[in-house]
């Protein structure tokens, strides 16, 4: 449970608070790309997965473990196509602009990706402890 918790809490910093991708051009400021539109499925996705985490303290049944990993893998399913997403556009924007540009993946993606999946492996560890059947 807690480390369905923390992938959950790290799922839910991932998607509001940091970059995910940053380009440069023309030897200026280095600029950072967050999450878009696709960071408030993840953001729902972490928000039901605490919901879980507490529900489990007090009923700790194989249903919130299962649950636990569904939403984890939809959540790394999310954090893929997202960093996909935010490179493709560091890239799109670098292909437009003349003169010395540079794209890097952020942490933000990799962070989140992360606590995804560790949000799936603590719903397997829920299960293989549950005993409920």
């Amino acid at each position: 449970m807690s480390a369905e918790a923390v992938g959950a809490g790290t799922v839910l910093t991932g998607a509001i608070a940091l970059p995910w991708a940053t380009y440069r051009l023309n030897d200026g400021p280095t600029r950072s790309l967050h999450a878009d539109h696709l960071s408030l499925g993840l953001i729902a996705m972490a928000v039901l997965a605490l919901a879980v985490c507490v529900v489990q303290i007090f009923w700790r049944r194989r249903s919130m473990a299962w649950t636990a990993v569904i939403v984890g893998g939809g959540a790394t399913v999310l954090a893929v196509v997202e960093a996909l997403r935010r490179i493709s556009d560091a890239n799109s924007i670098a292909l437009a602009a003349t003169g010395s540009t540079t794209t890097s993946y952020a942490y933000g993606g990799g962070l989140t990706l992360l606590g995804a999946v560790g949000l799936v492996c603590g719903g397997f560890v829920g299960l293989s402890r549950s005993n409920d059947i």
